[in-house]
């Protein structure tokens, strides 16, 4: 994970900032904090409160992400549903500005400023801190469409993987690997076995 996503690189560059709220029993919130204090990054924990879960991200301006599809899928749901309110005019820039964002971002381009950024996503952005440089989805399934559309929103390096919440990652996208919906290659230490799976069309 560290070389995979050039922490170690980034850790001389700037103090590195991660804000667990995954419960440290489980690899990825607990590998996330050893890799950090490995790093000499800050951790911080949040208060515990669902509700006041985006109060931390935006008081303690996380350099890092670590999301789970179930926030990520709120945050696309909310944005959805209070563009679809404001009509078909604001839906569809933000159709445009996906599109346009994921174009960018296709050519390594993960610039934050763009007329985009200015009127659809730096306002999402803020209520993170507006400080995330990377963010990683894992533990479950995230669907192309709302990682298209967090991608877009943090217009970073973003990474998807796979793993078993009692082990270690499985599979991990490499930073060059900028596909939506898929989880990337096997890590170096794990085996992988595929077979069918019949009732769900596998």
């Amino acid at each position: 994970l560290i070389t995979a996503l050039h922490l170690d690189e980034a850790a001389r560059k700037e103090t590195l900032r991660v804000l667990t709220f995954m419960p440290l029993a489980h690899m990825f919130g607990c590998g996330t904090t050893v890799i950090f204090a490995y790093l000499g990054g800050e951790v911080g924990f949040w208060q515990g409160k669902t509700e006041k879960l985006m109060d931390d991200f935006r008081d303690f301006k996380p350099t890092l992400l670590t999301m789970v599809p179930r926030l990520l899928n709120k945050l696309y749901d909310k944005v959805m549903i209070e563009t679809e309110k404001k009509g078909l005019i604001a839906q569809s820039i933000m159709k445009w500005a996906i599109k346009s964002k994921i174009a960018q971002i296709e050519r390594s381009n993960f610039s934050q400023d763009t007329l985009w950024d200015k009127i659809v996503f730096n306002k999402i952005r803020h209520a993170f801190g507006n400080q995330v440089r990377i963010v990683i989805s894992s533990s479950a399934p995230l669907s192309a469409e709302v990682a298209k559309f967090s991608r877009s929103v943090f217009s970073c390096q973003f990474a998807e993987g796979y793993g078993q919440t009692e082990c270690i990652a499985g599979c991990w996208q490499i930073p060059s690997d900028i596909r939506s919906g898929e989880t990337g290659v096997p890590t170096p230490i794990s085996h992988v076995k595929l077979f069918d799976v019949p009732e769900k069309n596998y």
